[in-house]
């Protein structure tokens, strides 16, 4: 394997946990001492000094030292950008499988109960309503990553 794969793998794999997220959506804000970052996320501070090693060793994160306070902040600023693109490809799908749940159901409903009360706008259906049309919000990697779906 080459070797920026093997770094990609690395700041994937440092991304694949969800305690490390929670950090990197923390910082985020900006740049924050451990003790901040352990009481944000309700953990103990040497295990949130254990994530923040790995995403200083996969380079997401770095980190300044203020007399016997560590001070972190993301060294890998596209994390926003691509977080965002995540968020959007989330939301994305979980109003298809809504809507398709929608379909299912208006398919399944008797007759008299198909005339147009209760229909969501926006919403697929078998009436004759636009189907929700997915656009890549890869596209715009300039808004910033609000960690909320």
């Amino acid at each position: 394997m080459n070797s920026i794969n093997a770094r990609r793998a690395q700041v994937f794999k440092a991304l694949g946990n969800p305690v490390r997220m929670a950090l990197v959506q923390e910082l985020l804000a900006g740049e924050r001492c451990v003790c901040d970052l352990a009481q944000a996320l309700g953990g103990n501070m040497p295990a949130v000094s254990k994530h923040l090693a790995t995403l200083r060793e996969a380079g997401i994160v770095s980190c300044r030292r203020e007399g016997t306070t560590i001070h972190y902040s993301l060294a890998m600023a596209c994390v926003a950008g691509f977080l965002n693109c995540v968020d959007g490809h989330l939301r994305r799908e979980a109003a298809r499988l809504t809507s398709d749940l929608a379909g299912d159901m208006a398919a399944r409903a008797p007759a008299s109960a198909l005339d147009g009360a209760g229909a969501e706008p926006g919403v697929s259906s078998a009436h004759g309503q636009q189907p929700i049309r997915p656009a890549c919000a890869c596209e715009n990697t300039t808004q910033a990553a609000t960690g909320t779906l």
